[in-house]
């Protein structure tokens, strides 16, 4: 009599081949998140200040430092970027191996660090010419003053990025806080109406005491012909 034969239902037969795939599966992303990364993998980091307020007029004295384990010359691209909610209203891009400056976007070529002249862009100038560099070993500094040509809108700030020639970026860095609307600077049209109002003040305070002074005058002719009478009665 032949022996009978056992069948596996077909819902745990199911349950069994669905264990073995999602097992498959694990093992190699399991190894992949947890292995350590290649040793001599070369990091880039970015540090800075700038001085100043983001406010029409004002002129911001910008430094940065930047950093990779591999070198300086491993410094693709440094970007200080001026922008809003993450998209950048003007973005200076730095290239620190041809050591030249420029503004994304703007129709005048990138321009060498250090000639003379200003790099425009819509919001912000850079002189150029005032600007300094330095790199040594790993290290990559500069320096440079900004002027705010435009009212950046609320809630804009500068932020600093670094990248090297293969791919690593630094973290982004926020140079400024964000702008509130007290910052900005007066619009070019209330300042010509106070200037306006002053000097209508001075004017009606000025004539008004001019008028004082010339009542309170003596009258010189009076004054003579008073003496004379004086001494013709005493004669």
């Amino acid at each position: 009599m032949a022996s009978p034969v056992h069948r596996i239902p077909r819902p745990a037969a199911v349950l069994g081949l669905l264990a073995i795939a999602l097992g498959l599966l694990e093992g190699p992303a399991a190894a992949q998140t947890t292995s350590p990364s290649p040793p001599g993998t070369p990091t880039i980091t970015a540090t800075g200040t700038a001085a100043g307020q983001l406010a029409v007029g004002s002129t911001i004295d910008v430094r940065l430092r930047v950093t990779d384990t591999g070198g300086w010359q491993r410094i693709d691209t440094i970007h200080i970027s001026l922008e809003l909610h993450g998209a950048p209203l003007d973005l200076i891009e730095i290239v620190p191996t041809a050591f030249s400056i420029a503004i994304v976007g703007s129709a005048a070529p990138p321009a060498t660090i250090g000639d003379k002249g200003v790099v425009k862009g819509t919001y912000i100038r850079v002189d150029n010419g005032k600007a300094s560099v330095a790199a040594q070993a790993d290290r990559y500094t500069l320096t440079f003053p900004m002027r705010i040509a435009l009212d950046p809108p609320p809630g804009a700030r500068l932020v600093l990025s670094a990248q090297d020639t293969i791919g690593i970026s630094s973290d982004d860095v926020a140079l400024t806080p964000p702008v509130v609307k007290q910052n900005q600077g007066f619009p070019w049209g209330t300042i010509g109406l106070a200037v306006a109002a002053a000097l209508f003040i001075g004017g009606f305070v000025g004539n008004m005491f001019s008028t004082r002074r010339a009542k309170a005058r003596p009258n010189v002719y009076a004054t003579v012909a008073r003496r004379l009478d004086e001494e013709r009665s005493k004669r």
